[in-house]
């Protein structure tokens, strides 16, 4: 039983709302992309190119209408 609530919870994913700038955002998106070239986990390095694909969606919302949302999640 324990098992089954451990799968549950991993995966489960929390969402918060947070308001930045978008000079804030920019700032962010920069150390995400210098931090994708220096990492060497592969397993990260997707983490860190959704976040940055998360990011610049935020800051130019007009450059992703329409693209596909399957890269969004990948």
């Amino acid at each position: 039983m324990k098992n089954q609530k451990t799968m549950k919870t991993q995966n489960t994913t929390n969402f918060a709302t947070l308001h930045f700038a978008i000079d804030d955002l920019e700032l962010i998106n920069q150390a995400l992309c210098r931090l994708l070239i220096f990492t060497k986990n592969e397993d990260k390095k997707s983490e860190i190119s959704r976040m940055i694909w998360q990011i610049s969606q935020a800051i130019n919302p007009e450059l992703y209408e329409g693209a596909d949302s399957n890269l969004m999640n990948s």
